[in-house]
C-alpha cells in the first residue's frame, strides 16, 4: 500500500507538522491525526466569538517579504474571502493561519490558541491549493481513515461525503478520478471531522460550472449552521456569492479589510451599455459631463450613480441606440479599480 505519511495532501488537510511529533503512533500522519482528535487537550469548544485573530503577522523568505504586518479578526459564522493577484501573499497567509508555516514575526490565534497546537487543530478543516490524494485508495477509505481520529464522526463519514454529492465515485480509486472529482473529494474530506473553521485555498479550481455552484450551495448550508469559512479564489463571482467579508492583499500587505457590502460601496456606480452610431460628443451633450463614458467603435458604456437619469436623457435627446443594458457594479469592477490605484 502507498505510504500515507509521504502524501502531502493527507498531511496538509490533517495538518501534520513538527508540533505533533510528540504523539506516539506508527506513522507521522497517524500521529498528527491522533493529536487532533484531542489526546492533548480535547476538542475545542464552541465558545469563541473571534475564531481567528492576527496581530502584525509577517513572513519573510530570505530577503523576500511575502506577508507584511497583517492584522485582522474573523468572527464566528462568517465567510471571509481573501483576494489578491498572484504573488500577493494569499497562500502564505493561509499557510500561517493553519499552522503549516511559522510566522517570522507577529502572532496568530485560531480557535483561542496557537494554530500549530493540537487543541486548536481538533476543529480545523483545511483544503490546500495543491492536492495529491493517494491514488490507490477510495474516498470511502480516506474518509474512514480521517473519521477514525474524530470519535464523534466515526459512524457518519459516509453521510458527510454523500452530502457533498460524491457518492457516485466514493468507491472508485482516487487514481481513476478526474481532476475535478479529486478536488471534490478533497473538499468533502475537510468536513468529515465536523470542524468549526474551514480554510479553503482555491477550492473549486478545475470544477465545471455546475459542480462549482453545487459546492457553493453546500458551503452555504454549513455556514448557516454556524461554521466559519476562510476562502481564497480567483473566481470573483465565487467570493461575491459566498463571502460577507473581504480581505484584499497586495504585495504582501492587507490593503482592504471590510464587509463585502461596504467594499462594493467604494464605487457606487452602475453601467448603461448600448450600441449606437452617434458620436461621443452627442452622448456627452445628452447626459451631461457628470457621468463617465467609455466608447468603442459603435458601442458605449456610461458609468453613473443614477442610471435611470442616463436612460431618460438618452431618450429625451432622441439619440438612436440599440441593445441597451443596465448592469450593477460588480466585485470585479471594484477590485480592478482598487488594484489600478495601487499601481498608480
Amino acid at each position: 500500500m502507498e505510504d500515507l505519511s509521504t502524501t502531502r495532501s493527507t498531511n496538509a488537510y490533517l495538518l501534520s507538522t513538527e508540533s505533533t511529533r510528540h504523539c506516539s503512533t506508527h506513522s507521522p500522519s497517524a500521529s498528527a491525526l491522533y493529536c487532533q482528535a484531542g489526546r492533548t487537550g480535547g476538542a475545542v469548544t464552541h465558545g469563541y466569538d473571534t475564531v481567528v485573530e492576527t496581530q502584525g503577522l509577517s513572513k519573510k523568505f530570505g530577503d523576500v517579504t511575502a506577508v507584511s504586518d497583517v492584522s485582522f479578526e474573523v468572527t464566528r459564522g462568517s465567510v471571509v474571502g481573501v483576494l489578491g493577484r498572484n504573488g500577493a501573499g494569499k497562500s502564505t497567509l493561509v499557510s500561517m493561519l493553519v499552522g503549516l508555516t511559522p510566522p517570522s514575526s507577529g502572532s496568530v490565534q485560531v480557535l483561542g490558541g496557537d494554530p500549530r497546537a493540537a487543541r486548536s487543530r481538533s476543529r480545523l478543516g483545511v483544503v490546500p491549493q495543491d492536492v495529491a490524494l493517494p491514488g490507490n485508495l477510495t474516498a470511502y477509505e480516506l474518509g474512514s481513515f480521517v473519521a477514525a481520529h474524530f470519535p464523534s464522526t466515526t459512524q457518519h463519514y459516509r453521510q458527510v461525503l454523500h452530502s457533498w454529492g460524491i457518492e457516485d465515485f466514493c468507491s472508485t480509486r482516487i487514481g481513476r478520478l478526474s481532476g475535478g472529482q479529486k478536488r471534490r473529494v478533497a473538499v468533502s474530506l475537510a468536513f468529515v471531522g465536523n470542524p468549526l473553521l474551514v480554510v479553503l485555498d482555491e477550492p473549486t479550481t478545475g470544477l465545471d460550472p455546475e459542480s462549482r455552484r453545487a459546492m457553493w450551495n453546500r458551503m452555504r448550508e454549513e455556514v448557516s449552521k454556524g461554521m466559519t469559512v476562510i476562502i481564497t479564489s480567483h473566481y470573483l463571482e465565487e467570493i461575491e456569492y459566498l463571502s460577507d467579508h473581504i480581505l484584499l492583499m497586495e504585495a504582501g500587505m492587507l490593503i482592504e479589510n471590510r464587509s463585502i457590502s461596504s467594499f462594493l460601496e467604494l464605487k457606487r456606480q452602475a453601467r448603461v451599455s448600448f450600441n449606437s452610431s452617434v458620436s461621443v460628443d452627442q452622448v456627452h451633450r445628452a447626459i451631461g459631463q457628470q457621468a463617465e463614458i467609455v466608447a468603442g467603435r459603435h458601442s458605449f458604456e456610461v458609468r453613473s450613480q443614477d442610471t435611470d437619469a442616463v436612460v431618460r436623457a438618452l431618450v429625451h435627446a432622441g439619440l438612436d441606440f440599440q441593445d441597451l443594458r443596465v448592469t450593477g457594479w460588480s466585485l470585479e469592477d471594484v477590485l480592478m479599480e482598487r488594484m489600478e490605484e495601487q499601481d498608480a
